[in-house]
């Protein structure tokens, strides 16, 4: 629930901070997203959930290693915005984001598309339990009682180099061309 909060807080002092203040590009974004991975080798097969704090910087203004710099430098200092954030703000955060998984859907499609995902992702856990059909009032539930420790001690586990585990996809262009040199 933690990382649901931190996607919707960081989102904008991070288009303020690097597409307004720094102008690095066009494009400044950042999302959760969730995805699955495989179980290690010799366990029982079954999908594991992976939450991902996405960021997207569109820049011709500076080298791709340049962007993947200034974000690091966001990270870092975004820790110490959220530390100094009242309570009172983040329960707007939660509440604002709880409500919002709650809407019903609009669209018959939408629906199906969640349901759909919901099989997909429990499937193989299907034999031994039944689809937790009521995940998302779960999940807001949860989100509702997000605190700023569990969002600065979840920053942490995410951010910290000793912790994480990230992906950078650099895309070179003519503007700033990959340094051949660098290739090894």
């Amino acid at each position: 629930a933690a990382i649901r909060v931190i996607s919707t807080i960081i989102r904008e002092p991070l288009f303020d901070e690097l597409r307004t203040k720094q102008t690095l590009g066009y494009i400044v974004s950042s999302y959760y997203d969730l995805g699955f991975s495989s179980p290690p080798p010799g366990l029982p097969y079954y999908s594991v959930p992976v939450d991902f704090l996405v960021i997207s910087v569109l820049s011709k203004k500076l080298a791709p290693t340049e962007v993947a710099s200034r974000i690091d430098d966001f990270l870092v200092t975004f820790r110490e915005q959220l530390e100094a954030m009242p309570q009172s703000e983040i329960d707007q955060y939660t509440t604002a984001l709880s409500t919002k998984l709650l809407k019903p859907f609009q669209k018959l499609s939408s629906e199906a598309g969640n349901q759909f995902g919901k099989i997909e992702r429990y499937a193989p856990e299907v034999g031994s339990s039944e689809l937790p059909w009521n995940s998302v009032e779960s999940l807001a539930g949860a989100i509702r009682h997000v605190k700023r420790q569990d969002l600065v001690s979840h920053w942490d586990r995410l951010t910290h180099p000793s912790s994480r585990a990230r992906v950078v996809s650099h895309v070179y262009g003519t503007t700033h061309p990959l340094d051949s040199k660098r290739i090894a």
